[in-house]
């Protein structure tokens, strides 16, 4: 079977991170983003299994080069995984605008931009198709006190259809 290509989303740290280094363990490739990707480091990369590219899920402009340097590296891009994100802790009345809008703009709005941008590219490659993946912890599923903009934010994810 030919390895897949995943674009994966925060790979600077944590589960993003540690996915990336197990899919190309694994005999994948990876395309793995980051807001500042010139710091990511994983072991047995090559030019033929990895490509690093900046990606903030804030700007459509920057998702969609992200999706057009995986295409013309690799042609297509088999999975695509929604893991980056982060957790505003604070008491709910004491959150600034701005840092809810962060919050939102990260957790909802960047997930939407990346997988409108992944249905597209998907339904265009020949052959057709893919998967999309959706990570959140916990914290999404269950309240938990001064979590409750990143329990909103994130908890979507757990009710989109299969």
């Amino acid at each position: 079977m030919a390895p897949k290509v995943f674009l994966i989303t925060g790979c600077s740290t944590g589960f993003g991170a540690n996915f990336a280094q197990e899919v190309l363990d694994n005999g994948n490739i990876v395309v793995a983003t980051a807001r500042n990707s010139s710091k990511l480091s994983f072991k047995n990369t090559t030019e033929k299994n990895y490509l690093a590219h900046d990606l903030d899920v804030e700007s459509e402009d920057s998702v969609v080069a992200a999706f057009d340097a995986a295409y013309k590296k690799f042609q297509r891009v088999d999975v695509v995984v929604n893991n980056a994100g982060y957790g505003l802790a604070g008491v709910f009345e004491e959150l600034t605008e701005k840092q809810i809008n962060k919050q939102f703009a990260v957790n909802y709005f960047g997930v939407l931009t990346v997988t409108r941008e992944a249905l597209k590219r998907m339904r265009e490659q020949k052959p057709s198709g893919g998967l999309i993946q959706f990570v959140t912890s916990i914290g999404g599923q269950v309240g938990k006190m001064n979590f409750m903009i990143y329990f909103l934010s994130s908890s979507f994810h757990q009710k989109l259809p299969a």
